[in-house]
This record gives structure tokens, C-alpha cells and sequence, in this order.
């Protein structure tokens, strides 16, 4: 077996893993029940409020990796989608090092450079926080 293979398998067992734990204790009649009292006419209105911070967030990321290369829009949307999914998912926001993982792989570009634009990025996220 390839290594691809091992990683992808590897990977479905560990997410298996973790949806049965997240699983093992959950109550499905009230989760069921709330699903069905959600107002899904907001749906529409917050998958586009995401979707255009994400959009911004990779603008604003193009800006701070173009001294480095430059890196396509599709690229850094992508990866910040990703990197988001790790956050919620993984512990520690792990997902920063899947959004640096994914730019690093796709343009062929050095970790450190990436690792320092995430700094600068989240630099920024503090300061428009105070």
C-alpha cells in the first residue's frame, strides 16, 4: 500500500474515531429537534456574510503574501476555508498550520514565509480587535 493510501485510510479511521466519541453521548431526538426549529431563511443570508469574510480575509492575505509570491485569490480562499475547518475541529488552532500546510503545497512556497504572513495576519486581527 502507497503512502497515499495509508494517509487517507489513516485519516477516515481517525475522523470515524471521532465521530463515534462525539457521538457516543449525544442525545439524537433533541438534536433532531433542533434541527427542525431552525429558521432556515437565514441560511442564505450567513453562508454569504461567511463566504465574504472569507473572501476578504484572502484578499487581505494576498496583500501580506505578495512580496513573497504571487499567490492566487482561489489559493488563499481555499486555504483559509481549511484552516477554519481545523479550528473547529482540531485543538489548539491547529488550523493555522493547515491553511500554512495547504499554501506551502500548492505554490511550492517556503514554510517560514507562510508561518510569518499568519503572524502578520493575526497580528492584524488583534490590533482591529483593541
Amino acid at each position: 500500500m502507497n503512502k497515499k493510501k495509508l494517509m487517507f485510510w489513516a485519516g477516515m479511521a481517525v475522523s470515524i474515531g471521532f465521530i463515534c466519541y462525539a457521538a457516543a453521548n449525544m442525545d439524537f431526538r433533541r438534536a433532531f429537534e433542533s434541527m427542525m426549529n431552525i429558521r432556515a431563511g437565514w441560511l442564505i443570508p450567513l453562508t454569504s456574510v461567511f463566504l465574504l469574510q472569507f473572501y476578504l480575509r484572502a484578499l487581505r492575505l494576498k496583500y501580506i503574501t505578495d512580496p513573497l509570491k504571487a499567490v492566487p485569490l482561489g489559493t488563499l480562499f481555499s486555504s483559509i476555508g481549511i484552516g477554519f475547518m481545523g479550528n473547529m475541529v482540531l485543538p489548539m488552532r491547529a488550523g493555522e498550520l493547515l491553511r500554512v500546510y495547504v499554501v506551502v503545497k500548492k505554490e511550492n512556497l517556503g514554510a517560514s514565509g507562510v508561518v510569518a504572513t499568519v503572524l502578520v495576519e493575526r497580528l492584524f486581527d488583534m490590533l482591529s480587535l483593541m
